[in-house]
Order: C-alpha cells, then structure tokens, then sequence
C-alpha cells in the first residue's frame, strides 16, 4: 500500500511547474512600496497626516498606523509633498 507516495517523475514535474508559478514577473512589478501607498491614500490624505505628526498630534506609531508607511519615509514624503525637507 502506497499511501501518500508519488513517483520521481511526477515529484519533478511539480517542482518544475512550481518554479514555472513563482517566477511569473512578480519580481519587480510592484513598483515602489512608498509611491503605491501615496497612491493608495492619496497625497492630500498624507499631507494631512505628515502635518498632524509634524505638529505632535499623532505619533510616529500612529503615522505608520494611518498611512502603512514607517517614520523612515518621513522625509521622502515632505519632499514629495512640500518640495523640501523640513
């Protein structure tokens, strides 16, 4: 009784269509995780949060829980919104 048993071939062909699967342009295709997200949410949307956390209303925590974007973007996002860095 050969419960739970397959043969080589049909183990190698699995792997093969599973190497197929996972290689199918999903590398690089996302784009840029900060960009999707402004997408996503809207730049006004962020400006509003940026502001709220620059002015000590919300937390970096908070931040990251209103946006999906962690405190290191920070800077990225006053470029993007204000022009500079502040």
């Amino acid at each position: 009784m050969d419960v739970n048993k397959i043969s080589r071939r049909e183990y190698d062909s699995g792997i093969k269509n599973l190497k197929e699967f996972s290689s199918y342009g999903f590398k690089d295709s996302g784009g840029s995780h900060f960009n999707n997200t402004i997408k996503y949410n809207s730049e006004s949307y962020c400006a509003v949060v940026l502001e709220a956390y620059e002015n000590g209303i919300i937390t970096g925590g908070e931040f990251y829980k209103f946006t999906n974007l962690s405190k290191k973007f920070i800077p990225d996002l006053q470029k993007r919104i204000y022009g500079v860095e502040q």
